[in-house]
């Protein structure tokens, strides 16, 4: 029962594609490997941040605790664009994060495979871009 508990905590931070590789494998990783993953990555990054973060920082801890709400409730919003088309977040970098994508569940290396990967991360890049149009910080008047 623990084995399980440990594996739900450890979803909310390891792409997905790591965890199946555990299932696979009957658990955790006893050692490093290397596997070829096929399909799309998606690049986001948010532009304005930094801005945000010079003008927030200077508030200090209270500025800080400002900008950390504001950047997870971000990040929530663009993950569930990201989920919703089949993504996969595989890293966060600082206000940027890369995303994966591939059939669920296959790894094929086939041109229509392919194809469809890169549709589902162009149809993701846009409806990330529209979902977040209209995201501003209202103290700031920042567009992210």
């Amino acid at each position: 029962m623990q084995e399980v508990a440990a594996d739900a905590a450890l979803a909310s931070y390891v792409p997905m594609v790591v965890l199946q590789r555990m299932a696979e494998l009957g658990g955790g990783l006893q050692e490093a490997r290397v596997d070829t993953l096929h399909g799309a990555l998606m690049f986001a990054d948010i532009s304005g941040f930094t801005r945000l973060t010079e003008r927030l920082a200077a508030r200090g801890p209270a500025g800080i605790e400002l900008l950390v709400r504001r950047l997870n409730a971000y990040f929530g919003s663009l993950i569930e664009v990201i989920v919703a088309h089949g993504g996969d977040v595989l890293k966060f970098a600082g206000d940027a994060l890369v995303v994966h994508f591939t059939e669920p569940g296959e790894m094929a290396d086939d041109a229509a495979s392919r194809r469809e990967a890169v549709l589902r991360a162009a149809a993701c890049g846009l409806a990330v871009q529209q979902a977040v149009a209209a995201e501003r910080d209202a103290e700031e008047g920042l567009v992210l």
